[in-house]
């Protein structure tokens, strides 16, 4: 009864990563000082009452659209119909879900929804891209910004070819990647929300371009950048809304009526 109990848990946690998860095609591609970036070649400091606006793609969790300031974090998922909020001074993230009627307050410190999600990738042959080794190598022109470039090194690579050769990792498996990230003065702790939203390395920066590459050579885009601009965000932008049930983990925000009713029909009411 325990085990059939444990593979019923299993299941169900695999089917809500299969009903969120966005699988790319694979290519052979207080207050806090005003925010400003080397964007298109000059650079750019936020006038007052506007925000930076990115949509960005996610392998992990789909496309988002990104609203932030010096006043707050708005990070959007079409997909899930998710949404991400923080404020200063704590930055605390509060997601929620009008689709499931869930909202979750973790700490800051304790948020990290991609490692929830990404417990059951090694079940569906994806890597833990998050735990990919990367250091600072230079600088690099992306998505009009102008950002820091970070690379796996030739070490960790030639390792983990030859653990491929020897059976020991999966062909899905990465031995090289490269990641782009950018400083617009936004804080640390805003930055760091959206690295564990998308599942890129840890540096404390805004997270443009991350892509990896897969033991058959074919080149992964874990995440990418779409359009960046500058604009009046939206009213209330940083409003929650009421009367949403209160729940302790990611997986229970992220379980919404559709991935309830995929469940229910697997093991009945």
């Amino acid at each position: 009864m325990v085990v059939g109990q444990l593979i019923q848990t299993r299941l169900a946690l695999l089917l809500v990563v299969l009903l969120f998860i966005s699988i790319e095609p694979v290519f052979s591609g207080p207050s806090y000082k005003a925010e400003s970036a080397l964007f298109n070649g000059k650079t750019t400091k936020l006038p007052p009452g506007k925000a930076w606006s990115l949509r960005q793609k996610s392998l992990i969790l789909g496309e988002f659209d990104v609203f932030f300031n010096g006043s707050g974090l708005r990070a959007s998922c079409k997909r899930s119909g998710i949404t991400f909020i923080a404020r200063p001074p704590l930055w605390n993230p509060i997601g929620f879900s009008l689709l499931s009627g869930n909202i979750w307050r973790p700490k800051l410190a304790n948020f990290a929804p991609v490692n929830d999600m990404c417990k059951s990738l090694p079940m569906l042959g994806l890597p833990n891209i998050w735990l990919i080794p990367v250091e600072h190598v230079g600088r690099k022109e992306d998505s009009g910004f102008t950002c820091e470039n970070f690379s796996t090194t030739k070490a960790w690579s030639k390792d983990q070819l030859k653990q491929y050769s020897q059976g020991l990792v999966q062909k899905t498996s990465p031995y090289a990647a490269e990641y782009q990230a950018t400083n617009v003065n936004l804080p640390a702790p805003a930055c760091r929300i959206l690295e564990q939203i998308y599942g890129v390395p840890s540096c404390s920066l805004l997270p443009i371009h991350f892509t990896y590459k897969k033991m058959t050579h074919n080149t992964n885009i874990a995440l990418e950048t779409t359009s960046c601009q500058i604009v009046t965000p939206p009213k209330n932008w940083l409003d929650l809304p009421v009367n949403l049930k209160a729940v302790k983990t990611f997986n229970e925000l992220n379980m919404d009526k559709g991935a309830q009713a995929g469940a229910e029909d697997l093991f009945g009411h």
